[in-house]
């Protein structure tokens, strides 16, 4: 029996407060992985679109992992995996002064690339939760770093890793921290983010790789869980299977995350045979196709949106493309973000990551890519989804080089 106060923690109101939309998104803080409005964009502003070797001011090396940033009052948080330990940081954002570091733990695995950490620190009013890939799930002061509690998906919540392991960064709504683990009755699982516990587990579906997204359908609120195959809207205060959408990929790599513009969600995956994008209305509650883009492969990246279209870095031809959001049609595509680049949304201009190292700057615009600069800035494989913040770019390799750029 779910009490009527956790009842309220996942209210339409609970929702509004933690998950602002950008107009009113408060400072320029990036709470959680996707952005302070889930869908990889900010209304902050760059103050300069020209880079520079100098625009580089600080760099540290974090340990193995592909853990994005997150930055709450001047604060950045990430996390990588040194020496069987995952470590969670806390830096000064404009000196990269280490404010302090957590670390416990975690047997290093490779998992056929790098390797190391995957999900991305998510931000609340005073803490820190972290979702290590082998099922540890740790709250921490902001302040301090120290530990608040302590829970793990496999041995608590009898989840279940798929092949990759376990990557969706842990998402906030009210009083609830929700997360994808998979396993027999807990498949998607909503904790009180004060203590850890079970407010509810449902479903049996083999878990994704993204994490589970707030979805406002008409007048209920539901939870987007893209599990190993399928897209399932969720009931947000019992968990209940409401509508589905079967979603093959490639290994069961679903790993992009949704979408939401209005009553519609976009749905994106990646390799060469199975990827694609489709936009789902739901103005009648349930999932009706309105198109289909093939053109559109992402596997570990995700989309971003501004003013009526999407853009997205594509494994076809490694592009940064840009596709309308009414009528699903390719826009205009541009080579230059590698095949597993990242982009997110700054204000009027996009930000991506290519998976060389290379950071560049141009036009969140249908118009075409109008590139203003681009920098060089890590070694190796970059597949991390970079992240902006009073006026810094926080970008990372996969190997845990951070690389902070002020342009």
């Amino acid at each position: 029996m779910i009490s009527p106060a956790l009842l309220g923690a996942l209210s339409l109101s609970c929702l509004a407060l933690l998950l602002p939309a950008p107009a009113q998104a408060q400072g320029n803080d990036w709470l959680f992985f996707r952005g302070p409005a889930m869908n990889g964009s900010t209304p902050e502003k760059l103050t300069s679109t020209q880079l520079s070797d100098s625009d580089v001011i600080w760099r540290k090396e974090l340990g193995k992992g592909s853990s994005s940033v997150t930055i709450k009052d001047g604060r950045a948080y990430t996390m990588g995996n040194v020496n069987n330990e995952d470590v969670v940081y806390c830096f000064d954002g404009k000196t990269g002064r280490e404010i302090w570091k957590h670390s416990y733990p975690c047997k290093f695995e490779a998992r056929m690339w790098e390797g190391g950490t995957a999900a991305t620190p998510t931000l609340d009013e005073q803490h820190v939760y972290v979702f290590s890939y082998d099922g540890q799930l740790v709250c921490l002061k902001q302040s301090d770093g120290s530990e608040v509690w302590r829970k793990h998906m496999i041995k608590d919540y009898g989840g279940k890793l798929s092949q990759w392991k376990y990557s969706g960064s842990p998402v906030i709504i009210g009083s609830a921290l929700l997360l994808d683990i998979g396993g027999s009755g807990n498949s998607t699982i909503a904790l009180k983010k004060a203590t850890g516990e079970k407010i509810w587990g449902a479903g049996d579906d083999k878990a994704g790789y993204a994490p589970v997204m707030p979805f406002q359908n008409g007048s209920d609120l539901q939870l987007l869980a893209f599990k190993g195959k399928a897209m399932l809207g969720l009931e947000a205060r019992t968990g209940k299977e409401l509508w589905r959408i079967p979603w093959k990929s490639s290994y069961d790599v679903n790993a992009s995350s949704p979408i939401v513009v209005g009553s519609s969600v976009l749905i994106t995956s990646g390799y060469p045979r199975t990827g694609r994008a489709e936009l789902y209305n739901f103005d009648g509650g349930k999932p009706r196709q309105v198109w289909k883009n093939p053109d559109v492969i992402t596997k570990m990246s995700s989309a971003a949106y501004k003013n009526g279209h999407f853009y997205a870095v594509t494994e076809k031809r490694g592009a940064i493309m840009c596709f309308d959001a009414k009528t699903g049609k390719t826009v205009w595509s541009e080579r230059g973000g590698g095949n597993y680049g990242s982009p997110i949304i700054a204000g009027d201009h996009l930000i991506v990551q290519a998976d060389n190292g290379i950071l560049r700057i141009g036009d969140a615009s249908p118009k075409g890519w109008n590139q203003h600069s681009e920098l060089k800035v890590l070694e190796g494989r970059c597949w991390v989804q970079p992240s902006f913040a009073d006026g810094l770019i926080y970008t990372r390799s996969n190997n845990g080089s951070l690389a902070v750029v002020k342009p």
